[in-house]
């Protein structure tokens, strides 16, 4: 027959067993080791419920004896778990004292279960009736022996411990540096309170089942009851626990998300890797600069992904993982270069940091790299351009010395050939110096073109037919092997040019094309006209080719692929100067083997085209005059050239170094003409002819070796370019004297 002070006990088992399950789920769901604890104890306190049960149900000592020795060994678990239960919820370690203490508690009971001296029962049976709400109740036991009395007085230390241990305890520090995204991380803060009262709860209720099994008391032993107690508290208080954790780890989705839509905006490419640098995440910008999802990609190693090749050694980095860490941000330095799945080059910057768990150890990497291919670009290009300037600078102060050390070369040659009779072997020998001269000055025109400086006589010309009437000179620079085809559109329209500079420009992109061709080829010169309003012109041949990085150089100054003495360097360079004077732009496209092809696009110019006269033929008379000239140039050489060529053909001659001296002659002198140089130290060239023509009205020619900023102020003037002859020097005299008196009578 079925007790009735049996029923709550049921009642509670069924409770605990209910909260031991639940406890276990959520250690399922969340993986904390509180809740496993926890579970653990309501399943073992369930089965002391049930020992329980069956001691309230017996009618005989033998019987109960068998329940009381099950109560024992399920209570000493009980005590077992509970202390670990509190270590870990406080986060502390028991003394090794207390835990082996603690651990004889279970030992002992499954001994007891078998041994037959008494030590834990020792067989005195004792029947005790006690009056309760339910009735009256006979409990059939057996006293307890001495090792059961032991355990019974150490569980108060044991409670009392679990007391001190929630309330005096300080928590261990966590070793954790950085935070581990994981609900394993998860743990609940240390709650003192709700521990001690849950430790007294049961404390007390051991209390008085001591108390009722020495028949201190007449009672129903409770601690079934204390520990529905307990475990109400404690379940209602890890509830709370459970919602907070519910709550930070929807925080943690929260920030994780934040971190994620952070990441995807960035547009560095980011790269987490594991210990072994394969491929944990990726963000957007990292997928389009390997050329693979992240899914493809996880779990792949790193340097399957990219290649990276060092700017310094020009080796491929074999772990660009660890290369990374440590490595400062530097993005005006050398980069290295990355090479991706899909063949694309970019020159990235990359830095790295480890990634740590809880502990502090390191678990993997996260790896940026910026794309800074373009930044790289603009600046080889700046630095490009700064010393394209810098040779350009260079080239045209050389070139205007070279000039005035020319001009009095090829004049006085010119002046001597004069004297000398036609027979005279001298004569022939100052035509080579004249001819070496005339070479040095055609040097100083490609020197001028590079650094854009050259004077220009620009001219509007319908570009095909200026071609085609190239054609027999362009043509004579080939031998047989190689043909010469045009594919010329009569309607590509005009450009505004210089014919000569023009023509220098197809004269050295045809002699490039012939060298390249070692036997047999062919050279087609194209025009057309372009949609966008440009003109295109030409040049492909199909000769060896170029790799790309000789390509790359092929326009710079003294870059040359022909054998020593074969090349100065100058001539693609001067090309390039010329064009971008001219306001267009150079391509070239080469392969080797594919030959190579070199297109100028200038802009389409407005108005009819000139007609292009050839050179007039060299005067065999020189024109004479009796005018008054003022001569201002400070290269002394040329001011006595000047005066040495001028002075026998009539001419009064007056010389000057700058303003000064020029301004004191025009206040004693009427002058006729002012020939005076472009850049002077000072003041130049049009500063002292407007001074001069503020007393007088003077003609003015102009004399210059290079273009110049100030020479915009020069139209309508004449301009003798250097180097000159004596020829060239009389007819610009005495053209700018006519026109003068021309104006004068009109």
């Amino acid at each position: 027959m079925i007790q009735p002070v049996s029923v709550p006990v049921a009642m509670v088992g069924a409770v605990t067993l209910y909260a031991g399950l639940y406890h276990l789920w959520l250690h399922s769901r969340r993986n904390s080791s509180i809740d496993l604890y926890f579970g653990c104890m309501c399943l073992i306190m369930t089965l002391y419920d049930a020992m329980s049960f069956s001691l309230y149900n017996v009618d005989s000592v033998q019987a109960g004896m068998v329940w009381q020795r099950l109560q024992f060994v399920t209570l000493s678990a009980l005590g077992v778990g509970f202390l670990l239960f509190v270590s870990r919820y406080v986060q502390t370690r028991m003394p090794k004292i207390v835990f082996f203490a603690v651990w004889m508690f279970p030992i002992i009971g499954v001994v007891s279960l078998f041994e037959t001296w008494g030590l834990l029962l020792n067989g005195v049976p004792l029947i005790k009736f006690v009056s309760t709400p339910f009735g009256e109740i006979t409990y059939y036991e057996s006293a307890l022996g001495p090792l059961a009395n032991l355990l019974e007085l150490m569980v108060p230390l044991l409670i009392a411990y679990l007391v001190w241990l929630s309330l005096l305890r300080e928590p261990q520090k966590q070793a954790s540096d950085s935070l581990r995204f994981s609900s394993a991380a998860l743990r609940p803060p240390r709650r003192s309170l709700p521990l001690m009262i849950a430790s007294g709860v049961l404390l007390f209720g051991l209390t008085i089942d001591m108390l009722v099994s020495r028949n201190f008391i007449s009672f129903v032993y409770v601690t079934e009851y204390s520990w529905f107690g307990v475990m109400a508290l404690m379940s209602w208080t890890l509830s709370h626990e459970v919602l907070d954790a519910v709550t930070a780890r929807k925080a943690l989705a929260a920030s994780e998300d934040r971190i994620a839509t952070t990441l995807d905006a960035i547009a560095d490419a980011v790269i987490t890797t594991d210990m072994n640098s394969a491929v944990l995440h990726m963000n957007p910008a990292a997928e389009k600069m390997v050329a693979l999802d992240r899914l493809s990609a996880k779990s792949m190693p790193l340097n399957s992904l990219i290649e990276l090749t060092s700017a310094e050694t020009h080796e491929i980095i074999k772990d660009p993982v660890e290369f990374s860490m440590g490595r400062p941000i530097d993005p005006y330095g050398p980069l290295p270069k990355l090479v991706t799945t899909d063949g694309n080059e970019r020159n990235v910057d990359i830095v790295g940091a480890p990634l740590r768990d809880e502990r502090g150890h390191v678990v993997g990497a996260v790896v940026v790299l910026r794309d800074l291919t373009v930044q790289q670009t603009a600046i080889e290009q700046l630095q490009h351009a700064q010393k394209m300037q810098a040779v350009g600078q260079l080239a045209g102060g050389v070139a205007h010395d070279l000039n005035n050390l020319l001009t009095p070369i090829l004049a006085y040659v010119e002046l001597a050939q004069r004297k000398l009779e036609e027979d005279s072997p001298v004569k022939l020998f100052l035509s080579r110096v004249q001819e070496a001269s005339i070479k040095a000055a055609a040097l100083t025109k490609q020197l001028l073109a590079l650094s854009r400086k050259q004077v220009l006589n620009v001219q509007v010309i319908a570009l095909s037919p200026f071609v085609d009437q190239l054609s027999p000179i362009l043509d004579g620079l080939l031998p047989e092997e190689i043909a010469l085809r045009f594919d010329l559109d009569a309607r590509a329209g005009n450009v505004e040019a210089d014919p000569g500079q023009l023509e220098q420009i197809l004269l050295n992109l045809v002699t490039n094309a012939r060298d390249s061709i070692e036997e047999e080829g062919l050279i087609t010169i194209t025009t057309r006209g372009l949609q966008d309003g440009n003109i295109q012109l030409e040049v492909k041949d199909n000769g060896s080719g170029m790799a790309p990085s000789v390509a790359k150089k092929i326009f710079e100054p003294f870059f040359t692929t022909k054998p020593r003495g074969k090349g100065t360097g100058l001539g693609l360079a001067s090309v390039r100067g010329i064009v971008e004077q001219h306001r267009g732009k150079i391509y070239v496209d080469s392969e080797p083997g594919q030959g190579t092809s070199i297109d100028i696009v200038l802009p389409l110019a407005e108005g009819a085209a000139q007609r292009l006269e050839s050179a007039p033929p060299v005067q065999a008379v020189i024109p004479r005059g009796h005018e008054t000239i003022l001569v201002v140039e400070d290269d002394a050489a040329v001011r006595t050239l000047i005066k040495d060529a001028l002075t026998p053909l009539g001419y009064q001659i007056y010389s000057a170094d700058g303003l000064t001296r020029a301004q004191a002659i025009a206040d004693n002198e009427t002058l006729d003409l002012l020939l005076s140089d472009v850049v002077l130290p000072g003041a130049d060239g049009p500063r002292i002819y407007a001074e001069l023509n503020k007393s007088q009205d003077i003609p003015v020619l102009f004399m210059t070796g290079h273009a110049d900023a100030r020479l915009g102020v020069l139209t309508g003037h004449a301009v003798l370019r250097k180097p000159f002859t004596i020829s060239e020097l009389s007819k610009a005299v005495r053209t700018a004297l006519d026109k003068k008196t021309k104006s004068s009578k009109s």
